[in-house]
């Protein structure tokens, strides 16, 4: 079965499309916590809360880099730069 691709616009960022896994909660585990799905709230505001950001520059920092935690969070930090 294939993955269904979710599209959500980003307020303010309205010229990004954030396109990520749909979110399998009778699946849960190690690759679902290594994502970031800014489309679940649940997600946006413990993530946000985790790198101490607004939901906002989560969902910048995911359409920059990608819904991989540890990419995010290395942005977030300032060590990864988008060519």
């Amino acid at each position: 079965m294939e993955s269904v691709e979710q599209r959500k616009y980003l307020g303010a960022f309205t010229n990004l499309v954030v396109k990520t896994m749909a979110d399998s909660k009778q699946k849960p585990g190690s690759p679902d916590r290594e994502r970031i799905n800014v489309n679940e709230e649940y997600e946006l505001r413990d993530w946000s809360t985790k790198f101490g950001v607004t939901p906002d520059e989560l969902k910048a920092a995911v359409a920059a880099v990608g819904v991989q935690a540890k990419d995010v969070e290395a942005h977030l930090k300032g060590r990864r730069k988008i060519t």
